[in-house]
């Protein structure tokens, strides 16, 4: 015995009748996974962020012409001087030095940042206290106890609190056209976010600070030793300039506030959530559940199907 299915083309009119004759187990479903999506949306944290819009400090920007004039005055003086750069693609290497693994070691270890990003899993509004993960960090001890692959005595691993920051919390943005930078974090805390990201911009001017004054100054020492060993008047000159032009440099990373950034739009607390939207999530799945319940019924009700046998 052999069992064909043929199946019957369907058209709008019979599409009805299906639906219609379902109609009691069609809006079951609906209502099902409508007060399931509203439990699940409603178990959500709420996500906040806060965003600050920063641009190249002219201070830093010029650095690339007193950087310029030193490389003429150099050649004339017929010396190949380290240390110096250009300052070209300042702004993109910044970016750069944001995203990388050396910067985010710096940042995390300022205050309780490396807790608020590895174990957080929500935030009590009427405390302000964070609410922690007890599987990573027994508040109780106030111990780590994560036990998740590469964890140090329970303390989760670097890389991979980097790799989720990077994927879940932090956003660079660059408009190409007017060079601003949109730094933006993402945390259950809208005072945990402020907070990070006022000091990813702080630690940035600091590191940035931090590189051209030992430039300089190594640059100084260099054009210094150059200066006893020549008794031309002439090279004497044109190194004195040099050194001169670094000392400029030095004075200007110490006395700049905001050394590589300028903020243009200062990072706040928001008081309203950014995520998640809970309407959005609880009408597109009762839509969704809606559309795929009437579909089921209408292709594989036993109205379409005919069994013929031989």
């Amino acid at each position: 015995m052999r069992v064909f299915i043929m199946t019957k083309d369907i058209d709008l009119r019979e599409a009805f009748f299906l639906i219609y004759r379902e109609k009691l187990r069609i809006f079951s479903i609906t209502i099902a996974f409508f007060l399931l999506s509203v439990i699940y949306s409603l178990s959500l944290p709420n996500i906040y962020k806060s965003e600050v819009i920063v641009v190249l400090n002219e201070d830093s920007s010029n650095l690339s012409n007193i950087a310029s004039q030193i490389g003429g005055v150099s050649s004339i003086a017929g010396l190949s001087i380290p240390f110096l750069n250009t300052g070209e693609k300042k702004s993109d290497d910044a970016i750069e030095v944001l995203k990388s693994l050396t910067f985010f070691e710096r940042f995390i270890n300022k205050k309780d940042f490396y807790l608020a990003f590895s174990a957080s899993t929500g935030w009590d509004k009427s405390s302000g206290n964070l609410i922690l993960d007890g599987d990573i960090y027994d508040s109780a001890q106030n111990k780590w106890v994560s036990n998740e692959p590469f964890s140090i005595d329970g303390k989760p691993s670097l890389q991979e609190v980097y790799k989720d920051f990077h994927e879940d919390n932090f956003q660079i943005l660059k408009d190409s056209l007017t060079g601003h930078v949109l730094l933006s974090i993402e945390h259950f805390s809208p005072q945990v976010a402020k907070e990070s990201i006022e000091t990813i911009i702080f630690e940035m001017n600091e590191l940035e600070r931090e590189k051209d004054i030992a430039n300089a100054e190594q640059s100084i020492k260099f054009l210094e030793e150059q200066m006893i060993k020549t008794n031309l008047s002439e090279v004497r000159i044109a190194l004195s300039s040099l050194v001169q032009e670094q000392v400029k440099k030095v004075m200007v990373a110490k006395s700049s506030k905001d050394y590589l950034f300028s903020v243009l739009s200062f990072p706040y607390a928001p008081e309203e959530k950014d995520s998640p939207q809970r309407f959005v999530i609880v009408t597109l799945v009762t839509l969704f559940s809606f559309f795929l319940s009437c579909l089921y019924y209408v292709l594989f009700s036993n109205k379409k199907n005919d069994l013929v046998l031989e």
